[in-house]
């Protein structure tokens, strides 16, 4: 049956079941393991870190496990800490602490494991946050809002972090016991999936520098707002801190990586649905950045672009978006403004189509998009994402709300919140999902 605009919330939310489903940590974990002859430990940081835990335990004979993660404490068989995420307290340096006081004691337990198994997921840098002597918490939470508030993408983010603490760029692996290897599984929630970005690679080597720090805090104006973290980075371009560990560094011979999910699994479970659905996907785009409402209208375009392919057809782009917020802000998330700034393309597409036909009846192709954070939490709400169409602008007109003025201040949340109240659904609700590889976007078309 060829799919119509009507049943657009369903295809979406099927798409996004599909993602979900592909991407779940639990069965990534396990699908990546076999059982082990000898006593493995496992260490879990991130979000993903329950559900990777709990199938690692299925798998393998555990001596010892120790979990990391965001959210409320739940019961569990294994000592575990939370913390929290994006910005870190005192809580974080806290567990940080604590997991570093884990792997060291590892050689004193009753069944001493041969090997360790870290399960590394998106979320663990801002969890495994200890600052490097001379700096504060203070200082580093400083550094992280600015770039954040500046629209800095994850790796310009943890380029800084690595510098300015004593558990990132590879530090972590040189605190492994005498004669312990490692086994690093990444839930990838970067770009390229780069072990040195991926938790600020606590575990891998890290090929940027000093400077590289520094310029990231040029590129975004951020020098004023954390003067302690740009003195010390001044310090350390100038050698007088030791540098991240680098390529060579034999703590490495006994670290190994694989990445077990990326968000190239979250694209190609879409794509699977939409086929499924009786979409033609038309245009499939990972490693997607820059600014939210800039792919935003881009998607919108790409849209209306396959509009005049025959049949309906699908356009998904995987990546992570950034949102500059300058001056007052409201409400929103990266996947939210993606969604309004689409909504407004669409509107003004619609709007030069019918001034061109002029007094003509056009029968128009319809268009319903989608952006949804994987983890299901997009920004500081507990919205995963936003779905928007082609009517939504004039909806949203028809009750008093202004799309544009909500785009300019960054007030997206707000804007689909109140159409939600309307009853006119919009936001995609999911919770916590308990995995994490960075945002999927879809565009579907429905011929007239």
């Amino acid at each position: 049956m060829t799919p119509t605009f009507e049943s657009h919330p369903r295809h979406i939310h099927s798409i996004l079941a599909a993602v979900r489903g592909a991407c779940d940590a639990g069965d990534l974990t396990r699908a990546a393991l076999a059982p082990a002859p000898y006593a493995t430990a496992a260490l879990a940081i991130g979000k993903a870190a329950r559900p990777m835990l709990r199938a690692a335990a299925d798998v393998l004979d555990l001596s010892a496990a120790f979990s990391l993660t965001v959210g409320p404490p739940e019961a569990s068989e294994w000592p575990h800490l939370t913390a929290d995420h994006p910005v870190p307290t005192e809580r974080n340096v806290l567990a940080a602490m604590r997991t570093l006081d884990v792997v060291r004691t590892l050689r004193a337990l009753d069944r001493a494991p041969e090997r360790l198994l870290v399960l590394l997921s998106g979320g663990a840098s801002a969890l495994l946050t200890s600052p490097a002597d001379g700096l504060t918490l203070d200082d580093i939470s400083a550094v992280t809002r600015a770039l954040l508030r500046a629209g800095a993408p994850i790796d310009e983010l943890n380029t800084v972090r690595k510098h300015v603490e004593r558990l990132k760029g590879g530090r972590f692996a040189a605190e492994l016991p005498d004669g312990m290897h490692a086994d690093v599984l990444v839930l990838s929630d970067v770009i390229g999936d780069r072990l040195d970005v991926v938790g600020s690679g606590p575990f891998a080597h890290d090929p940027s520098t000093y400077g590289d720090a520094l310029a990231v805090l040029d590129r975004r104006s951020a020098r004023q707002a954390a003067p302690a973290v740009t003195r010390f980075l001044e310090a350390g371009a100038r050698g007088e801190h030791p540098e991240t560990a680098k390529p060579g560094n034999p703590a490495f011979e006994r670290v190994r990586h694989a990445v077990i999910g990326s968000n190239r699994t979250a694209a190609e479970a879409a794509e699977r649905a939409a086929v499924r659905l009786g979409f033609r996907v038309a245009h499939l785009e990972l490693e997607v950045v820059g600014e939210a409402a800039r792919e935003g209208r881009r998607l919108a375009s790409l849209a209306l672009e396959h509009a005049r392919d025959a049949g309906p057809s699908a356009i998904i782009l995987g990546g992570e978006t950034t949102v500059t917020v300058g001056g007052a802000a409201g409400v929103g998330g990266r996947n939210q403004e993606l969604a309004l700034a689409a909504a407004i393309e669409l509107e003004r597409a619609g709007n030069r189509a019918a001034e061109r036909a002029g007094m003509a009846a056009v029968q128009a192709p319809r268009v319903a998009v989608a952006s949804f954070a994987t983890d299901g939490v997009d920004g500081p709400t507990d919205a995963a994402g936003a779905i928007a169409t082609d009517e939504t602008c004039g909806l949203a007109r028809s009750l008093g709300l202004h799309p544009e003025a909500a785009l300019a201040g960054h007030d997206s949340h707000s804007f689909f919140a109140a159409l939600d109240r309307a009853g006119h659904p919009h936001l995609i609700r999911t919770g916590p999902t308990g995995t994490n590889v960075n945002d999927i976007a879809v565009a579907l078309v429905y011929p007239p």
